[in-house]
């Protein structure tokens, strides 16, 4: 006997069915009927990868393999409504997550975000910096709305510091584990006051200088960071949090305006008081042991730090 119609067909069959189709379509079956609706919020969605790239005419979305092209022509070839198009872009790119986000089983494994060219920013954002400007108004006012809704585990942006704000915002905090920020040099951005960043267990970044805080990195597994100066006393600030810490498991440290000499070995070696100090093979290394309420490895050169957990 033939199936007359989709409800006719067994749930298990339909699922199977659903699973095979692009992330586009998800999003249109959900808006058939509500039988085709409740099927469709009953499977689990897990997407490896969400790959978004953001360049001067056009941003794409990629989901597991399935693209689509935002891209809107301008009628006036001049940047104020260049800049208009690129902000439609991403809005209607964001619109279309935010739609996704609706299923209640969604998990998205990685997402990586990229404007895919150095210097985007100078040329359509500075257009729109000013606050009494209403199309940047417009701009913050929608991704405003569109706080904490996305459940991803792992997030690398390589984007302005302005975008970076709006998208890590985002992101669910409960759901997000990984973060790795890239800029495009010398960035000053902090991201310790984000929710985001205090719920993380990994936090990596390069071309973006770190801002130490106390007690704003005990709580992660792992960090990977670069910062313009670094100084004795904050590996010495580093040991002491991180043996207050249950999580912690590996930190690197990697600054660029301060190289050390032996100097900066001999003062550290003095802050440390108590320490045993192993052999390397590495020139312009040393490596302590210290053993206090934990026993941690602390890997220095000249210009660089890792600070490891032994179990």
């Amino acid at each position: 006997k033939k199936a007359k119609q989709l409800s006719d067909i067994p749930v298990d069959i339909v699922e199977k069915i659903i699973g095979k189709t692009t992330w586009k379509d998800v999003m249109s079956l959900r808006q058939v009927s509500r039988d085709l609706r409740s099927t469709v919020d009953g499977i689990n969605f897990v997407f490896k990868k969400v790959l978004i790239i953001i360049e001067k005419f056009k941003a794409t979305m990629t989901i597991d393999g399935h693209s689509h092209v935002y891209e809107r022509q301008s009628t006036i070839d001049w940047d104020h409504d260049l800049t208009r198009n690129y902000h439609s872009n991403i809005k209607r790119m964001f619109t279309d997550l935010k739609v996704l986000s609706h299923l209640p089983n969604l998990l998205i494994d990685h997402l990586h975000i990229t404007n895919n060219q150095p210097g985007i920013y100078e040329y359509f954002e500075s257009i729109f910096i000013d606050n009494g400007n209403e199309d940047w108004l417009h701009f913050e006012r929608f991704f405003d709305n569109l706080k904490q809704f996305l459940t991803v585990k792992s997030v690398h942006i390589h984007l302005t510091i302005f975008l970076d704000n709006y998208i890590l915002h985002s992101l669910k905090p409960e759901i997000l584990e990984e973060i790795e920020l890239r800029g495009d040099g010398n960035d000053n951005f902090d991201i310790t006051p984000f929710e985001q960043y205090r719920q993380a267990k990994v936090y990596k970044s390069s071309e973006i200088n770190y801002f130490y805080r106390k007690n704003h990195l005990n709580h992660l597994v792992q960090f990977d960071v670069q910062a313009m100066y670094h100084h004795p006393k904050d590996i010495i600030n580093l040991k002491n949090e991180i043996l207050e810490s249950e999580k912690f498991h590996l930190g690197r440290v990697f600054w660029k305006a301060n190289t050390w000499y032996e100097n900066g070995f001999d003062n550290l070696e003095k802050q440390l008081v108590e320490f045993t100090r192993k052999e390397s093979s590495e020139p312009n290394c040393r490596i302590y042991v210290v053993e206090e309420t934990k026993k941690l490895q602390i890997k220095v050169t000249f210009n660089s730090m890792e600070i490891q957990r032994i179990l």
